[in-house]
C-alpha cells in the first residue's frame, strides 16, 4: 500500500474488474485527490491514463508526454475517475507538474460539472449594467455573469469610467456555417 501517495503522482494500478466502458486491468492512473485525504484515508481518487486515445479531444482529457515517466506519450482521461482501496496502487511512475496540474483541475472541473467548457473566442471583461446590456441586447453574443455572488465592483473594462461585475462573454455560432 502506497502511505505517500501525493497529488499529481502516476502510479500504476490495478482497476479491474470493470463493466461497460470503465478503463480497466492494470494501468497508469494519475492521483487527483487533495493529500489530506491521501495521506489519512485508505482510498485514493485516481483518473485513468491512455497511450491509446479512443475518442476526439474532449475537453476531459490532457495530454502527457514521456518526461513524466511513461513509456509512452499518453492521456489523462478525466471523464475516468474512480475512487479506489490503495492496495490497487502498484509501482511509482512519476510525477506531473504544476502546469499540467492546471490543465487536469480545469478538465476535473469540466468533467463534474464545477466548471464550463471554454469557448475559444471567450472573452472575460468587467462591465457596468448598461455596458452588459449592450452584450446581452446583441443577437451576436452569449453572456455570462463569471461569479453571481460577487460582491465587489471593478472599473468598466469597456466604458472606463463605471464600475460593474465580471462577465464571460462569446460569440454565438451561426447557424448554415456562416
Amino acid at each position: 500500500m502506497h502511505e505517500n501517495c501525493k497529488r499529481g503522482n502516476i502510479f500504476y494500478a490495478d482497476l479491474s474488474p470493470v463493466i461497460g466502458s470503465e478503463q480497466g486491468g492494470v494501468r497508469p492512473v494519475l492521483v487527483v485527490q487533495n493529500d489530506t485525504g491521501n495521506r489519512f484515508s485508505p482510498t485514493v481518487i485516481v483518473a485513468a491514463i491512455t497511450s491509446r486515445p479512443k475518442k476526439g479531444d474532449l475537453p476531459t482529457h490532457v495530454s502527457l508526454s514521456r518526461a513524466y515517466g511513461l513509456s509512452e506519450d499518453s492521456m489523462v482521461m478525466l471523464e475516468q475517475i474512480r475512487t479506489i482501496d490503495k492496495r490497487r496502487l502498484k509501482n511509482f511512475i512519476g510525477c506531473v507538474d504544476d502546469e499540467v496540474m492546471d490543465y487536469i483541475d480545469e478538465a476535473l472541473g469540466i468533467s463534474v460539472g464545477l466548471e464550463e467548457e471554454r469557448h475559444p473566442d471567450e472573452m472575460e471583461l468587467c462591465l457596468f449594467q448598461t455596458c452588459a446590456n449592450q452584450f446581452y441586447n446583441s443577437p451576436d453574443h452569449i453572456i455570462k455573469r463569471t461569479d453571481p455572488f460577487q460582491q465587489v465592483k471593478d472599473d468598466c473594462t469597456y466604458c472606463q469610467v463605471r464600475r460593474g461585475y465580471d462577465y464571460r462573454i462569446w460569440n454565438k455560432k451561426r447557424k448554415g456555417g456562416a
